[in-house]
C-alpha cells in the first residue's frame, strides 16, 4: 500500500501555529470547509477533516476532473497514440454532421486543451441533443478555434470520451491503471456519467482528498514516478504554463491569473486544479508546497478567494527553508484537528428546545 511519507510541519519549515491560524481564519470567515491537507518536500505534514467528512469519504471534485482529463491525454500523447495537432473531427467521424463547419474542421486537441474551441459556451447545455458528445459536433460554431479563451466544459467532456473510445475503458479505471498505477488511489473512486454513459470529464470525479494529494505528488514529480515516465516532462510543463489570459472575465483575483491546458494559474506563480465550491489542489513549485482543500463555498460569494488568501498569507508567506523548533503549538493543532466539524449556517438552529438536547446522548 503506497502512503505518502508523514512528517511534522516544523521539520519542513512550517509552524503548527501557522496551520492553526489558517484554520481559525477560515472559521472566522465562516467558510464551510470539508478537509485541509498540506504537503511540503514530498512529505504530508497536515491532514484534517471536518465531521461528518473523513479520510475514506468520497467527495465530488467538479472541475478538478478537467485537469485529470489533461493528464490522460498527456499519457496518450507521450506514447504516440495521439498528437496535439490531431483534429477532433478525424477522431469522431461518427459524430460529425454531413456538412462540417470549417471552424469545427480546424479544431485540434491543442485548442480543446487550452479552452480555445470554436464555441463560447458549453454545448451540451444548449439542449440540441441528449448526447453530450454529439452536441460538440452539431452546435454551430461562432468563432475560429485557437483565437478566444472560453471555459467550455463540453471540450473536456469530449476529450474524456476520446480517451474512453481509444482505450475501451471507463476513464477513471484507465487512469488508475496507467497514470496513477501504484499510488493506490481509493478503490471506490469513480467518475459520474452523462445520459449516454460517458464519464463526465468536465465535472464527474468522485475521489478522496488524499487521492488529490497523491495526484499532486505526480505533478510535483513532473510525471515520472517510481522511476517510470508516465507523462513527458515537456507535456507537464506546457500544461502548467501560462497560455491564455483570463483576467477579462474573472470574477475573483484567483481566477484572473491565466490558464494552461486544463490547469489554472495561481496569484503566486503556481498552479491549481480548480473545482467548484472550494475543491482545490494548489501547487506552489518554488516552495515545494502543495495544498488540498474540499469545501462547499457555492452559496458564499468569493468563498474560494478566502481559502486562497488564508493559504497564501498564513502558510506560503511564512514558511522557511530551515526546520522550526518543536513547540506546544503541535499539541494545540492536534486538539483542534480532533474537534473539526462543519459549523451550522449562521442563524440556524435557534429553536428553544436546542439547549435541552444539544450535547446529550440518547439510547
Amino acid at each position: 500500500m503506497f502512503e505518502l511519507p508523514v512528517a511534522s510541519p516544523e521539520s519542513v519549515g512550517i509552524g503548527s501555529e501557522q496551520i492553526e491560524n489558517m484554520i481559525r481564519r477560515l472559521e472566522r470567515n465562516q467558510i464551510p470547509m470539508h478537509s485541509l491537507l498540506l504537503m511540503r518536500r514530498g512529505k504530508l505534514v497536515y491532514e484534517g477533516y471536518y465531521r461528518p467528512y473523513h479520510r475514506e469519504k468520497l467527495h465530488r471534485m467538479f472541475s478538478v476532473s478537467k485537469s485529470m482529463v489533461s493528464l490522460g491525454i498527456g499519457y496518450l500523447i507521450t506514447r504516440g497514440v495521439l498528437h496535439a495537432n490531431d483534429r477532433i473531427v478525424d477522431l469522431f467521424p461518427e459524430k460529425c454532421p454531413a456538412d462540417v463547419h470549417p471552424y469545427l474542421a480546424e479544431m485540434t486537441l491543442q485548442n480543446m486543451l487550452e479552452m480555445r474551441t470554436c464555441y463560447s459556451e458549453t454545448t451540451y447545455k444548449l439542449g440540441l441533443t441528449d448526447d453530450w458528445v454529439e452536441s460538440f459536433f452539431i452546435t454551430p460554431p461562432d468563432h475560429p478555434p485557437g483565437t478566444i479563451f472560453h471555459y467550455d466544459t463540453s471540450s473536456s467532456h469530449v476529450l474524456c470520451a476520446l480517451i474512453e473510445k481509444l482505450t475501451g475503458m471507463p476513464f477513471w479505471d484507465f487512469m488508475k491503471s496507467t497514470v496513477f498505477h501504484g499510488l493506490d488511489l481509493s478503490g471506490d473512486s469513480y467518475m459520474l456519467t452523462d445520459p449516454c454513459g460517458v464519464s463526465m470529464g468536465g465535472s464527474g470525479l468522485m475521489c478522496t482528498p488524499m487521492d488529490l494529494m497523491k495526484i499532486g505528488y505526480v505533478l510535483s514529480c513532473k510525471g515520472t514516478i517510481f522511476g517510470e515516465k508516465r507523462i513527458s516532462e515537456k507535456y507537464i510543463d506546457q500544461a502548467l504554463s501560462f497560455i491564455s489570459p483570463t483576467v477579462m472575465k474573472a470574477p475573483l483575483p484567483s481566477e484572473a491569473c491565466g490558464y494552461g491546458m486544463q490547469f489554472w494559474r495561481t496569484e503566486r506563480g503556481g498552479n491549481v486544479c480548480y473545482g467548484r465550491g472550494g475543491q482545490l489542489l494548489i501547487i506552489q513549485p518554488e516552495a515545494d508546497l502543495i495544498c488540498v482543500t474540499t469545501a462547499d463555498t457555492q452559496g458564499l460569494s468569493g468563498g474560494n478567494q478566502f481559502i486562497y488568501n488564508a493559504f497564501f498569507e498564513e502558510i506560503l508567506d511564512q514558511i522557511t527553508d530551515e526546520k522550526k523548533e518543536e513547540s506546544s503549538a503541535q499539541a494545540s493543532l492536534a486538539g483542534l484537528t480532533a474537534s473539526l466539524t462543519i459549523a451550522p449556517v449562521d442563524g440556524a438552529y435557534r429553536l428553544p428546545l436546542l439547549h435541552r438536547v444539544n450535547g446529550k446522548i440518547y439510547e
